[in-house]
């Protein structure tokens, strides 16, 4: 049975905040992915995690672009990581290693290419790795072609985030499969693999063991380039304040297409870009708080 989300629902699910907290209360997201040519995503995802409230978020991408990223960012810190051919290169694992201990939230993949770098990197953060673990974008390109990965024990809680033709190459089957029965597909891949799956498109679906939603926000505006890098970012940081990785995925997801719903509005469903609906994340927050 899946359950509609609402206003009511997600305020409750939205982590505390009291007045004597800092920012190491709010967790310490490590966004990982990026190449030459492809910079953009890593900072998009970077953004909306800080505007979800994450305390801190630490950008991990090749050396070749950090300074483009760090242009970028003014609020985030950036971890150059040893690059090879414009990717991640495989030498970076005792970089990230170091890390790991500050961190709480991990997403991996935008930008990132299907290169042999970012499958070491997948395959460590698979095994080390014992906070949240939110896998999109290339990242699900190489759980594809990897499913023995999803098989093997793991530390971490683990999130997808696959739109529909991503969901069809983890399952091997069409996207028709997948549109036609998206409820069974969603709730069988995530009991069989112990995961929080969240299948976007139209009416976006979440489920972890034996909670099941349905988000009803969003609009045909979203559908753009960056939007998945977003919600990534999204989920991230309200995993890093303590959200459970069902909440944190519902959290991302309502409010991510409250956002665009609220910027459609001056945009158009045609001018909405990525960037909008980071904009718009805090009027998504204020209506879900009544202020």
């Amino acid at each position: 049975m899946f359950e509609i989300l609402d206003d009511r629902k997600i305020l409750n699910m939205l982590p505390e905040r009291k007045p004597h907290h800092n920012k190491g209360d709010f967790g310490h997201v490590l966004v990982i992915g990026g190449s030459l040519g492809m910079a953009g995503s890593v900072c998009m995802t970077a953004q909306s995690a800080l505007r979800s409230g994450a305390g801190l978020v630490t950008v991990a991408v090749p050396d070749v672009v950090a300074e483009i990223v760090s242009v970028k960012l003014t609020e985030c810190m950036v971890l150059p990581l040893k690059s090879e051919n414009g990717q991640i290169s495989s030498d970076c694992l005792k970089t990230i290693a170091n890390f790991l201990p500050k961190i709480t939230t991990i997403v991996v993949g935008m930008g990132g290419g299907v290169c042999a770098g970012l499958i070491s990197v997948l395959e460590f953060l698979l095994e080390k790795f014992d906070g949240t673990l939110i896998v999109d974008a290339d990242g699900l390109n190489i759980l594809a072609k990897r499913d023995y990965l999803l098989s093997k024990s793991r530390k971490c809680d683990l999130i997808l985030t696959p739109h529909p033709k991503e969901m069809s190459r983890l399952l091997r089957t069409t996207v028709e499969e997948v549109q036609d029965n998206r409820e069974e597909v969603l709730k069988c891949f995530s009991e069989k693999h112990d995961l929080c799956l969240v299948l976007k498109g139209q009416n976006t679906l979440v489920s972890y063991n034996d909670k099941h939603f349905v988000n009803p926000t969003g609009n045909v505006g979203m559908a753009k380039g960056g939007s998945g890098d977003v919600l990534a970012g999204m989920i991230a940081g309200f995993s890093a304040q303590g959200a459970n990785p069902l909440y944190a995925s519902c959290l991302g997801a309502y409010l991510h297409g409250l956002a665009g719903d609220i910027a459609v509005l001056e945009k158009t469903v045609y001018s909405l870009i990525a960037t909008d609906i980071i904009f718009y994340i805090p009027n998504a927050i204020k209506k879900i708080l009544g202020k």
